[in-house]
């Protein structure tokens, strides 16, 4: 039987047994820095390595007593890989649905992370956004279609249309024609398996440490879908045959599963906290704003330490500090939250937050902020950049660090900056609008 995500970790880390997954899962959740929050669930990402890297989610949910449990643990992988897909029915395994794109042309299967299908149910046809990879479950490398096509004529590969992806085992283990009795005896996760033909774009090798062990290297091979660019993440223990190199152009055939992180997209309250430089910068990444226009800004907690008109007009600055998030409302319909709070002498890092809940704090105040901002409404966000503090690390400020992240600042378009900061030593945010020069403001 195949448990997917067990099966994957297995095969890239190490052979387990129950003890040694409940462990690894206890080690995963210890070691964690990128936890999102979703009503009582709490989902724990750890990442082996610092940017690119495998990612392992581990799912736990807290009761009214406060008793935390430990639910399942999944395998993923960061990628800038991000899909446009229609959901289509839930399937038998966990947070598992099918998928088709826009013109319904193409049907495949996805498995989320992050994700609880009994808060974050997708129903029927609705269009989100994800970031996608492949995991290759077994297969072949073959250095021309005629080796393919020699293969798949001797039976050992499914024959499969170029750069295609086929939902085989879940029409054949739900055909309605077969017993139910027999149906039933199939494990939900085969569910999962697409056959697939790719070709192969290009190719990346990878070094794993983990666990302070050297693992054998993974690779990524960049192929092209139905609904966009995708890598698939290998090991030679993954191939039927195993090869000693690959290339551009090569063709990859077998069975995979794809994993989608849709948490940046949900409809919950979806919080990330950074306490590093690179863990800002990863939330960041992944929030995808880079294109996203600022349709509407605001905030509840404005307090006094306005910039007068004057330095809008001389010094092409504006900004305030404020005890509560900014609120930023974009134009694919997502809110993002952002706050930066301090404690007296306490860093306390950021919070960035995707499609908040209505706030039961929220107030209203005396600064239109929108009005006040509005030099920045309409406008593109055409880049960001995360600073750290460095070696001008405050020494009477607690829990904080050189790689604790100093400044969020957002590019907007005509070369507008907007930037998140700390007001160290109280319990405010410093927001910062800094105009070019060619721009006065009005």
């Amino acid at each position: 039987m195949i448990i997917m995500d067990r099966y994957l970790i297995d095969k890239f880390i190490a052979k387990s047994d129950d003890e040694l997954y409940k462990l690894m899962s206890s080690y995963f959740i210890s070691e964690s820095k990128d936890r999102i929050h979703v009503d009582n669930k709490t989902f724990h990402s750890y990442y082996p390595s610092d940017g690119y890297s495998f990612q392992f989610v581990v799912n736990t949910s807290t009761d009214k007593n406060d008793k935390t449990t430990v639910e399942d643990l999944y395998i993923h992988h960061n990628s800038c890989d991000v899909w446009d897909i229609k959901i289509g029915p839930k399937l038998r395994a966990t947070n598992t649905y099918a998928i088709s794109t826009d013109n319904d042309d193409r049907t495949a299967v996805i498995r989320f992370i992050n994700h609880d299908e009994g808060l974050l149910k997708y129903k029927e046809g609705k269009k989100i956004r994800a970031q996608v990879v492949g995991f290759v479950l077994n297969g072949n490398i073959y250095e021309s279609e005629e080796a393919y096509e020699k293969a798949a004529k001797a039976g050992k590969v499914a024959k499969v249309d170029d750069n295609c992806m086929l939902p085989l085992c879940l029409l054949l283990n739900n055909n309605p024609k077969k017993p139910k009795a027999e149906r039933d005896k199939i494990p939900p996760d085969d569910d999962r398996i697409l056959t697939v033909k790719f070709k192969i774009e290009s190719c990346h090798k990878f070094p794993l440490h983990i666990f302070e062990q050297d693992r054998p290297a993974y690779y990524a091979a960049g192929v092209e879908t139905a609904y966009g660019h995708m890598y698939l993440f290998f090991n030679m223990d993954l191939l039927d045959k195993p090869v000693e190199q690959f290339k551009k152009g090569d063709i990859f055939a077998g069975n995979i599963m794809l994993s989608g992180d849709d948490a940046i997209y949900s409809e919950k309250d979806a919080c990330y906290h950074a306490s590093t430089k690179k863990e800002l910068e990863s939330i960041i990444e992944r929030s995808n704003l880079v294109g996203r226009t600022i349709e509407d800004i605001d905030t509840y907690g404005v307090i006094d330490d306005l910039a007068p008109r004057k330095k809008r007009v001389t010094d092409h600055i504006l900004g305030f500090c404020t005890d509560l998030p900014m609120l930023l409302k974009l134009s694919d319909e997502r809110t993002i939250r952002i706050n930066a709070p301090s404690f007296k002498d306490i860093y306390e890092g950021f919070n960035v937050t995707i499609n908040p809940k209505p706030s039961e704090n929220e107030r209203d105040n005396d600064l239109d902020v929108a009005k006040y901002c509005k030099e920045c409404l309409g406008k593109k966000i055409v880049g960001w950049k995360v600073t750290k503090y460095g070696e001008k690390v405050p020494d009477y400020v607690q829990d904080i660090t050189s790689e604790s992240p100093k400044e969020l600042i957002l590019e907007l378009e005509d070369g507008i900056k907007m930037i998140f900061s700390h007001w160290l030593m109280a319990e405010y945010m410093d927001f910062t609008i800094k105009f070019p020069e060619k721009n006065k403001g009005k």
